[in-house]
């Protein structure tokens, strides 16, 4: 029985927890379905909607160092960082049933990707911290959507 839209894993986008992968815009690789556009004017629509896949495989890691600014730089001694990154994820739909379990990791490894980059994280005190990425997928298939640069807000809830 196929899972419900709803309990399906997403990938892609700049922030979220486990459903990051920079480089890629929001919930914009892994299985697609065809839709109809909204408006017979509008040409530049997306045609595809993002379907979710059954199994998700999705790693992330960053490195970062102090942003040291030139004496007398606005924004000198702020906490700013810059930052690199590296994620690899798959996303796939479930094989029919009484596969081997191989079948399984093999749907995966078709379906990874992969993108590197860099950014640099302004702190808002109080608040959380607004980043600036710039990702190359070097790893994607034809109907990714892919966002190569990006602006996001982290928050910092609590303590």
């Amino acid at each position: 029985q196929p899972t419900c839209f709803q309990d399906r894993f997403f990938l892609g986008g700049s922030s979220g927890s486990s459903g990051i992968m920079k480089g890629f815009k929001h919930r914009g690789l892994g299985p697609t379905g065809v839709c109809a556009p909204r408006s017979a004017a509008k040409t530049d629509q997306q045609l595809s909607d993002a379907l979710g896949g059954d199994m998700m495989l999705n790693a992330f890691t960053a490195i970062s160092a102090p942003l040291t600014l030139p004496e007398g730089v606005p924004g000198q001694g702020s906490g700013s960082r810059v930052f690199g990154f590296a994620g690899i994820g798959a996303l796939a739909l479930t094989p029919p049933p009484g596969k081997a379990p191989h079948v399984y990791a093999d749907v995966l490894r078709r379906g990874a990707r992969a993108t590197v980059g860099l950014g640099v994280a302004l702190p808002i005190p109080g608040m959380g911290s607004l980043e600036a990425t710039f990702a190359q997928p070097i790893w994607a298939q034809r109907r990714d959507l892919q966002q190569r640069w990006q602006l996001g807000l982290r928050l910092s809830l609590g303590g």
